[in-house]
């Protein structure tokens, strides 16, 4: 079973982080909040989003953070807009992700936003990225991305001789006649027929030089 990651999904102001830091200080031997903003602030990085190697840097820190969170069997609740399916999907890597959507209509978060102590994003930027990610006046958010099912490798089963011949081509497309060369499944010769074209390779190259 894998483990889970709490995926916070809203515009700025729509109460995220409320709801993280709630969650993790009521239950903390369960959860870790992951706040980017507060990354942001720790780097000295002022007025919404840094250079695009402090981003990056806030980046790192944040994978490593969930990471470490993870590590201990706890669940990271990753506070940050999460609008960007590029970048939600790289949380898939870490563990199985369930999204909480936070979708009050854009007028509330421009004014929650407004009565912020700090970290104040504006009206305009807000608007700006509601735009961008497609979310509507009423604050509706588009569908996350899917998670992929896990690769699940299944066994070959038995050949039979009551099955239909098949024939066995190359990525190239030829075809793979082993007739009077070789078994496929011998490995005694790979590093040898290897070693063998490596010297005949070699020898020609001398042979050039010399003449």
């Amino acid at each position: 079973m894998n483990k889970e990651i709490i995926i916070l999904r809203g515009l700025p102001g729509s109460g995220k982080s409320r709801y993280a830091r709630q969650l993790a200080q009521s239950f903390p031997e369960i959860f870790v909040r992951v706040n980017c903003g507060g990354v942001r602030i720790m780097l000295g990085i002022e007025g919404g989003l840094g250079t695009p190697d402090q981003e990056a840097i806030v980046t790192a820190i944040e994978k490593a953070q969930a990471q470490a969170a993870l590590d201990q069997d706890k669940t990271p609740i990753i506070d940050a807009m999460n609008l960007n399916n590029r970048f939600v999907k790289e949380w898939f890597k870490m563990g199985d992700a369930i999204f909480l959507d936070f979708d009050p209509p854009v007028g509330d978060c421009i004014e929650n936003d407004a009565k912020r102590e700090m970290g104040h994003v504006g009206e305009a930027a807000i608007r700006k990225i509601a735009k961008r990610y497609g979310i509507k006046e009423d604050g509706s958010l588009k569908p996350p991305p899917a998670q992929p099912e896990p690769f699940v490798f299944k066994k070959v089963p038995a050949w039979s001789g009551n099955k239909t011949d098949a024939v066995i081509l190359d990525v190239d497309g030829t075809v793979a006649d082993h007739s009077a060369v070789r078994n496929p499944y011998d490995t005694s010769r790979y590093h040898y027929e290897y070693e063998t074209k490596q010297l005949d390779s070699g020898e020609e190259d001398m042979e050039s030089a010399e003449s």
